[in-house]
C-alpha cells in the first residue's frame, strides 16, 4: 500500500471515530444493559465477544506474516504482546464471563 493510500485510510478511520463519538452522545449503544431487540437478530454474548475480538487478531497476524516490513526482536515482542492480549480477549475472556444466557445484537458484532 502506498503512503498516500495509507494516509487516506487513516484519515477515514479518524472521521469514522469522530462520527461514532457524536452519534453515541445521542443514543445508547445496544450492548450490556442497553441491549435491545430493536437492533435485530441477537446472538449469545460469549459468541459475540469471540467473533468481535477475533476480528482484530486474525488480520493482524495475517499482515505480520505476509508483510514485507522488517521483523526484528522489537517487532516480534510487540506482535507477541498484542497476540497474547487478543487471544485472551477473544478465546479466554468470553468463556470466563459470568453471564446467564445474555445476548447481544449481531449488528454490534459486525460493526
Amino acid at each position: 500500500m502506498e503512503r498516500n493510500q495509507f494516509d487516506l485510510l487513516v484519515f477515514i478511520w479518524i472521521l469514522t471515530a469522530c462520527a461514532v463519538f457524536l452519534v453515541l452522545l445521542k443514543i445508547s449503544a445496544p450492548y450490556g444493559r442497553h441491549t435491545s431487540e430493536k437492533w435485530g437478530i441477537t446472538i449469545p454474548n460469549r459468541l459475540g465477544w469471540f467473533f468481535m475480538e477475533l476480528a482484530a487478531l486474525v488480520p493482524f497476524i495475517f499482515f505480520v506474516f505476509t508483510g514485507k516490513g522488517e521483523k526484528n526482536a522489537v517487532i516480534w515482542t510487540i506482535v507477541m504482546l498484542f497476540s497474547m492480549h487478543y487471544v485472551n480477549r477473544s478465546m479466554i475472556y468470553p468463556f470466563r464471563i459470568k453471564t446467564k444466557n445474555k445476548r447481544m445484537p449481531l449488528a454490534i458484532v459486525l460493526m
